[in-house]
């Protein structure tokens, strides 16, 4: 009998010593499979914060991650009238800040500033308006010099029309609205507007911001 409970102990210590590497290796296993999952969750958000800042870019504007809440509450601090006035946006923790008003770089350079601007759409508007206006300035405007004096007032009238439809819609539409559709584009991408700031630049104004939203 004593024989047989120590042969029984034997095989016990050797099944133990058999099992020991296999849950070594379960363990290590397991390590291996949460590390892996560790760093899928780290490339996950790598690339969240790349497409962040991918959005941010695309609107060519001032862009920080920030951590401010959405739902603050913005007071007259921000907006008190000394420098210009910027609209701030906020998605996700990012923020934009568009400058309010007219836009001199999409009045001089409207086409090559919407490209910069990722504002496709109205690129390719604008691009058929230039076209027909351009022609129709140059077609009615060669025909008048044909004529001469004899040119009637039909025709002068149309050159002064493509002239005014040049000004107005080349020129002033883009200056007066340039910065309202890159704002109009970034709330069609989620972003909020959380206040306007007044600031001498659009990094000053992300600075109120934070100061705001730290305060």
């Amino acid at each position: 009998l004593t024989t047989e409970i120590v042969n029984s102990d034997i095989v016990t210590s050797e099944n133990d010593l058999t099992k020991e590497p296999a849950r070594t290796h379960a363990a290590a296993s397991s390590t291996v499979d949460s590390n892996s999952a560790y760093s899928s969750d780290i490339a996950d958000l790598d690339n969240t914060i790349e497409e962040d800042g991918s959005a941010a870019h695309s609107a060519d504007a001032t862009s920080e991650i920030l951590h401010i809440d959405a739902s603050d509450t913005v007071d007259d601090r921000l907006y008190d009238g000394v420098g210009r006035s910027f609209l701030v946006f906020t998605r996700d923790g990012a923020v934009n800040a568009i400058k309010k008003g007219v836009s001199w770089p999409a009045m001089l350079l409207t086409l090559p500033w919407l490209l910069s601007k990722r504002l496709l759409g109205t690129a390719i508007i604008y691009l058929f308006v230039w076209l027909a206006v351009v022609a129709g300035v140059i077609t009615t405007a060669m025909r008048w010099l044909d004529l001469g004096q004899a040119a009637g007032l039909d025709i002068k009238l149309w050159t002064l029309g493509f002239c005014l439809l040049a000004l107005v819609g080349l020129f002033y539409i883009p200056f007066r609205y340039g910065n309202t559709w890159v704002a109009g584009k970034l709330q069609r991408k989620g972003y909020t507007l959380q206040s306007h700031v007044s600031a001498v630049s659009k990094k000053q104004a992300i600075r109120r911001l934070r100061a705001y939203a730290q305060s």
